[in-house]
């Protein structure tokens, strides 16, 4: 996985707003999704994008959103996202 402030900058690059949930979480807020990234120890273990409203349903084992292997791959999701 990529450096996490890497990914970071490459989120508000593509024009993302950075909120930082805890000390490991942080959302990249673009007009249709979020992307949530994960930190540890430096590194991105985890970039999930889920679209604006949509909710996991644990009963049927349903989640809403998709993990990406990089940055890049989040940001083209979360932009398509916006013509759903």
């Amino acid at each position: 996985m990529a450096q996490t402030k890497n990914v970071i900058k490459k989120l508000e690059t593509a024009g993302a707003t950075i909120t930082r949930k805890d000390s490991r979480h942080f959302v990249a807020r673009f007009p249709a999704a979020n992307v949530e990234v994960t930190d540890q120890n430096g590194e991105a273990i985890s970039i999930y994008v889920i679209k604006h409203g949509a909710q996991d349903e644990l009963v049927s084992d349903y989640f809403a959103g998709s993990f990406k292997d990089n940055a890049a791959q989040a940001i083209d999701l979360a932009r398509r996202m916006e013509s759903w």
